[in-house]
């Protein structure tokens, strides 16, 4: 009975300090854009891990699978609002586990067997080019030589480079505000995938932007040779080194 009494009391006497807060919260609008810098070298590792389990009869048979690309971004030279980026693949490592599939890769060590996954062992030395805009347009993307041995081992590298850029909001937003981008997903023998993008501003300043990220693909559209999918989605937080429009985290 003392507590009940004692609560309310408590709650009446945090309410004008709970108003204050939230009338004093910063909604400062940021014009969101990348400040590129000629002559930048960023290094940098992209990891992608899976586990996908599907069912064969009676029992599951499980992959894990985990890659790792090491690239050198350059800002090559600027123009007005547009940056002209070199992306070269200097490393690539890959394990898998599985029923059908064994591969322990490293494209840094003499002889090492990428096995099934040999499309990866193309990538290393690889160079692409691009053009950024400051609000993370893409245009003029010009591919290597072997880009074609690379996709038909089921690497699309254009992809991989339209994924690694984060299109900004067109007009000012606050902290916490949110936008969405719509993307192609190529899925293999399941055609491209419509996606949407939705992202959330956390921070920004002179150097970093920090954004959460949600992707959720139209499953509608699929061309499913067999079995169903429920849905797709994938979620993240990405630190972009705004000098490069690359992301550093």
């Amino acid at each position: 009975m003392s507590f009940a009494r004692i609560l309310p009391a408590a709650l009446l006497l945090c309410l004008p300090a709970l108003a204050q807060n939230e009338t004093t919260q910063d909604k400062t609008k940021h014009l969101v854009r990348y400040s590129f810098k000629a002559g930048t070298v960023q290094h940098s590792v992209t990891e992608q891990q899976m586990k996908m389990t599907m069912n064969m009869g009676a029992e599951d048979m499980v992959t894990d699978m985990k890659m790792s690309m090491f690239n050198t971004t350059l800002i090559k030279s600027t123009k007005g609002n547009t940056a002209v980026i070199e992306q070269l693949i200097t490393r690539v490592k890959a394990k898998a586990d599985s029923m059908m599939m064994k591969v322990d890769y490293d494209s840094a060590i003499e002889d090492s067997d990428p096995g099934m996954l040999s499309g990866l062992a193309d990538l290393v030395n690889t160079k692409s080019t691009l053009k950024l805009s400051d609000q993370g347009k893409m245009s003029d993307v010009q591919l290597p030589d072997n880009v074609e041995s690379i996709k038909s081992a089921g690497i699309d590298l254009q992809q991989v480079l339209s994924q690694s850029v984060t299109q900004l909001p067109d007009a000012p937003i606050a902290i916490g505000d949110t936008w969405k981008v719509q993307q192609e997903m190529p899925m293999g023998q399941m055609g491209k995938a419509q996606a949407e993008v939705r992202y959330k501003l956390i921070a920004t300043d002179d150097k970093h932007i920090t954004l959460e990220q949600e992707m959720l693909i139209d499953i509608d559209k699929l061309n499913m040779p067999a079995g169903k999918i429920d849905s797709i989605t994938a979620k993240g937080r990405l630190k972009i080194d705004v000098r490069t429009g690359m992301p550093i985290e």
